[in-house]
């Protein structure tokens, strides 16, 4: 089932998301041989960071998880050393503070597919939602990204950045990806303890999944650019939500954490509901 996603043709909609699950190009590449059309790496930035100290991801009750990895990574050149020139195709995050920093990480990759900018990462200053909510200076990003390559470049968003997409139209994006993780905390009630050490964290997996489907659906009222719907997807029948609300493709993160297979299952369900739709 091949995919249009702006300028790239895909074997199929379904992406492996950015986190924890493409913090290695091996993690990347078993993503697409259980059936990912494309994958994301984990956001990485100019220099190596650390992160935040553990406890940094936990499981809720709902199926949900609450993260924050202090966007912790080798450094852009080493993980551009590690990926070399993938035969699959990768889509490589990058979260940096100006866009001096994006050219910069841009120019260290070799034979990937298209670049995410890290619009709204929720739980560092300086980076993610910082850049995002400032839309001239996004605009700036992604003008100097453009500048940088001829590869796709996309801009995932919170949501609630999407009233800033003509903005990032105007620079010249090439599809938006929506939504990340919702600020959010938990409290373990034993130990009286926030549950993950950064106090706050990002909210993902079933707990969002409507209110994504929310602003794809704003989104592609709004604007004619290609988007992936990202949050909560879990299953074909979630996947199929998300494309009548508007999106071209999906992007999946914390279902793949439990099982990578759910990548495969989901391509083969939105294909099977396409065929007895003729949607």
């Amino acid at each position: 089932m091949m995919t249009r996603l702006g300028p790239l043709n895909l074997r199929n909609p379904v992406i492996l998301a950015s986190g924890l699950q493409g913090d290695t190009p091996e993690k990347l590449k078993a993503a697409y041989d259980a059936g990912a059309g494309a994958v994301v790496t984990k956001s990485v930035t100019i220099q190596p960071r650390q992160g935040y100290p553990e406890p940094r991801f936990v499981k809720l009750e709902d199926n949900g998880w609450i993260n924050a990895i202090g966007l912790g990574n080798v450094g852009a050149k080493e993980f551009a050393r590690q990926l070399g020139t993938p035969t699959y195709p990768v889509i490589v995050s990058l979260a940096g503070s100006d866009p001096s920093d994006y050219t910069s990480m841009i120019g260290m990759f070799d034979g990937v597919a298209a670049f995410e900018i890290n619009l709204s990462c929720p739980c560092v200053d300086g980076f993610g939602d910082d850049i995002g909510d400032v839309p001239l200076l996004a605009a700036d990003i992604i003008g100097a990204a453009k500048s940088a390559t001829d590869l796709p470049i996309f801009a995932k968003i919170s949501h609630t950045m999407y009233k800033s997409v003509d903005v990032f139209i105007r620079a010249g994006i090439d599809g938006i990806t929506a939504i990340n993780t919702i600020p959010a905390m938990g409290i373990n009630i034993k130990t009286r303890k926030p549950l993950i050490s950064n106090v706050q964290g990002g909210l993902s997996g079933p707990p969002i999944k409507n209110i994504a489907i929310n602003t794809v659906n704003k989104l592609s009222k709004l604007y004619d650019v290609p988007i992936m719907g990202c949050g909560g997807v879990s299953s074909w029948r979630d996947a199929a939500e998300f494309v009548l609300a508007g999106a071209v493709a999906v992007q999946v993160g914390s279902a793949a954490m439990d099982d990578l297979s759910v990548l495969g299952s989901i391509s083969e369900g939105i294909e099977a509901w396409r065929l007895s739709s003729n949607t």
